[in-house]
């Protein structure tokens, strides 16, 4: 595939109908990585890493710079790099401390780390700010409509500002829901940026978030444990009429897909799979607003979105590329009744 890439915020291509974004998270740098042949096989047009790049777990810079050091030498990732584009979030592992958050001392360190690692241009906004949030535009030239057909990737930052988890000291759950309204998920620096973002024109808008948003039934990290953080974001999708929204989130080793009804239409939560980091069989726990089964398989995530025939297809692939999930949505399913 021919596509012209930007550096900064857009990828366009004038050709093609289709749009292919991979999704993985979780690739320990001393494991092999064998699964990002698949994905070179697949050929996505860019691929979202939701975190957990490495698994660092220091509060050494030092000790950090060469774990990230040693992910850059793996041959099947490097070949995947050289490419494909890339778009990065973090999680708790390359951010530095398990479930880090705002109180981790080391997180401007870590990002500066973080973006040495990931090439992250000098002339990027995200060089220049606190957190590692930032968005990307896909362009596909719609010749029947004349006009772009837009895909609005945006990617959130769900540790750097976020508050401490409050633990759970009664029932087994880690944590447990806290409702206070000083609580932050974003912050309001974030949240300011994400309001402008889906304010802005699209087709398609994949927000991808590191932890769950939807699946709070678990007990551990999720946008549930800051119920009114999560009412905001589901809020601020209505409040802005942004059509076209679904989620693509990491963090717990299995995939699965989630939809939950919003006052106008159902927004679906893609969680996808470690690319080398996989939960035991069985390890899957429940989840009332489970769409089909969870897959305990080594896997990577995709979304396809078809132009030309108005859908949109959630993917898994194992790592010989066979699909281990796959679910498909019509595009006019994700616009609010009342604007047609």
């Amino acid at each position: 595939m021919v596509f012209l890439f930007s550096i900064f915020t857009t990828l366009t291509c004038a050709q093609d109908h289709l749009v292919k974004i991979g999704l993985g998270l979780c690739a320990h740098q001393d494991s092999s990585q064998r699964i990002w042949n698949a994905v070179l096989r697949w050929e996505p047009d860019l691929f979202v890493h939701l975190g957990d790049a490495v698994y660092a777990d220091t509060r050494d810079s030092i000790q950090m710079r060469r774990t990230y050091e040693k992910a850059s030498l793996n041959g099947p990732f490097k070949a995947v790099r050289e490419r494909v584009p890339f778009l990065a979030t973090w999680d708790d592992h390359d951010y530095g401390a398990n479930d880090a958050g705002a109180s981790y001392p080391m997180r401007e360190a870590s990002q500066s780390l973080f973006f040495d690692f990931w090439k992250e241009p000098a002339s990027s906004e995200r060089i220049g700010r606190p957190g590692v949030y930032g968005s990307r535009v896909i362009l596909r030239r719609d010749l029947t409509l004349r006009r772009d057909r837009i895909v609005r990737v945006l990617l959130l930052d769900t540790r750097f500002f976020r508050s401490d988890w409050t633990p759970d000291t009664i029932s087994s759950r880690r944590y447990q829901p806290d409702p206070s309204p000083s609580k932050t998920m974003l912050g309001s620096q974030q949240w300011a940026w994400l309001e402008s973002e889906l304010r802005k024109p699209a087709d398609v808008r994949l927000i991808t978030s590191s932890i769950q948003v939807v699946n709070d039934e678990h007990g551990w990290e999720s946008w549930g444990n800051f119920p009114a953080e999560r009412d905001r974001l589901l809020d601020l999708i209505r409040e802005t009429q942004a059509e076209g929204v679904v989620f693509a989130s990491g963090d717990r080793h299995f995939t699965e897909l989630s939809s939950e009804k919003m006052a106008a239409y159902s927004v679906f939560y893609f969680t996808s799979s470690g690319l080398t980091q996989v939960a035991s069989l069985g390890h899957t726990v429940p989840n009332s607003k489970r769409i089909g089964e969870a897959v305990n398989v080594q896997n990577f995530g995709g979304v396809t979105i078809d132009f030309e025939s108005g859908a949109l297809t959630f993917h898994a692939f194992d790592d010989s590329g066979q699909v281990a999930f796959q679910h498909t949505i019509p595009l006019v399913t994700l616009t609010f009744p009342d604007t047609k």
